[in-house]
C-alpha cells in the first residue's frame, strides 16, 4: 500500500541471481506479515462490530443519537472492510509480480497489472480517508453533546480535520493522475513522505477532541463535590464510580486511535524497509468509534452535569 516501503520491489523482478533471489524474499516475508496482521486486527473489528450490532439492538439503555450512531457504525465497517479487502488483493497480486507470475489474471501485461494495483490503492486510500472522518465525527459528536452543544469547543479540531482529510484527498487524486511507471514511482515516494506528515497531524485532533471529552467529565466530577452535601453518601458515591469509570473508559477508547498513528509513524522511521501498517491502521479508525458508540448505548456515558441531578 501507498505508505508501505520506501524502497518498494520493482514490480518487474523475476527470480534471477542471489541479489534478486533476496530481495523476493524479503518483499514475500513483508507482504504475509502485512497480510496476516491485517486478518488479525479486522477479525477483532468484526467481531466488536457484531457484538455492537447486538448491544444497540438489545441492550441499549440510551436512545439518544441511536439512528446516527447505526448509521456511523455500519458505514465506517463497510468502508473498512473495503480497504482491508483491496489491500490484500493488491498484496495478492504484487507476491504473483514478485515470482514473475505475471498479474492475478494471466492475460495481464506488466502496465495493466501495474494499473490495477494503482485501482485498489486509490479504493484503499479514499476509503481511509472516509473512515478517518468518520472517526473524527463521531468524537466531535460525543465532545459537542458532553459540552451542552457548545459548538465553538469542537471548531478547532473540526476546521483542523477538515483541512487535513482535504489535504490528503488531493495528495491522493495527484497521486493517481499519471499512470505511467516511472512517474507513478516518483509520485509513490513524495506520496510517502506526505502521508506521513498527515498521519502526524491527524494526530492532533483526535488527541484534542479525546482530552477536551476526557477533561469535561473531569470538571463535571468537580462540580459534583459541591453539590454532594445536599445528597446521600451512597448516591454520590455510586455516581462518582460511574464517571470515574467513564473517564477511563474514555481514555483508553479514544486513545487508541492516535497510539495506531503513533506507533505506525515509529516503525516507518524505523528502518528503511517496514511491513505497510495503513490498512491496520484504517481498521482501528473504525474500532475506536465503535467501542465509544457502544459504551454510550449501554449507559455507560454520561453526557451532562444535569444527568448527575436526575439520577441524585
Amino acid at each position: 500500500m501507498l505508505t508501505g516501503w520506501e524502497n518498494r520491489p520493482d514490480s518487474d523482478l523475476v527470480l534471477g541471481d542471489g541479489q534478486d533471489i533476496a530481495a523476493s524474499r524479503l518483499s514475500v516475508k513483508l507482504y504475509l506479515v502485512q497480510s496476516a496482521l491485517e486478518c488479525l486486527v479486522y477479525g477483532c473489528y468484526m467481531v466488536t462490530f457484531g457484538v455492537s450490532m447486538y448491544v444497540m439492538k438489545f441492550k441499549r439503555q440510551n436512545n439518544s443519537g441511536i439512528r446516527w450512531d447505526v448509521c456511523a457504525l455500519v458505514l465506517i465497517f463497510l468502508i473498512t472492510t473495503a480497504v482491508t479487502v483491496t489491500d490484500l488483493i493488491s498484496n495478492a497480486s504484487l507476491l504473483y509480480e514478485t515470482f514473475g507470475l505475471g498479474g492475478l489474471h494471466l492475460g495481464l501485461s506488466t502496465t495493466e497489472s501495474h494499473q490495477f494495483e494503482i485501482s485498489m490503492q486509490m479504493i484503499a486510500e479514499m476509503g481511509f480517508i472516509l473512515a478517518n472522518f468518520l472517526s473524527d465525527c463521531v468524537l466531535m459528536r460525543r465532545c459537542y453533546i458532553v459540552w451542552n452543544s457548545r459548538f465553538k469547543v469542537i471548531l478547532f479540531p473540526m476546521v483542523l480535520s477538515v483541512i487535513v482529510n482535504s489535504v490528503i484527498i488531493l495528495m491522493v487524486v495527484l497521486f493517481a493522475d499519471d499512470p505511467s511507471h516511472g512517474t507513478t514511482q516518483k509520485k509513490f515516494n513524495v506520496a510517502n513522505r506526505i502521508m506521513q506528515v498527515f498521519f502526524g497531524i491527524n494526530v492532533i485532533p483526535n488527541l484534542l477532541l479525546t482530552l477536551l471529552i476526557a477533561g469535561r467529565v473531569w470538571w463535571i466530577m468537580r462540580e459534583l463535590e459541591k453539590i454532594s452535601h445536599d445528597v446521600s453518601s451512597e448516591g454520590v458515591g455510586q455516581i462518582k464510580k460511574r464517571y470515574w469509570t467513564t473517564l477511563v473508559l474514555i481514555l483508553e477508547s479514544g486513545l487508541l486511535y492516535p497510539a495506531a498513528l503513533i506507533t505506525f509513524l515509529v516503525i516507518l522511521h524505523a528502518g528503511s524497509v517496514a511491513p505497510s501498517l495503513y490498512p491496520v491502521v484504517s481498521t482501528i479508525a473504525g474500532l475506536a468509534p465503535t467501542l465509544i458508540i457502544v459504551r454510550v448505548q449501554l449507559g455507560v456515558s454520561v453526557d451532562s452535569l444535569n444527568d448527575i441531578r436526575n439520577a441524585i
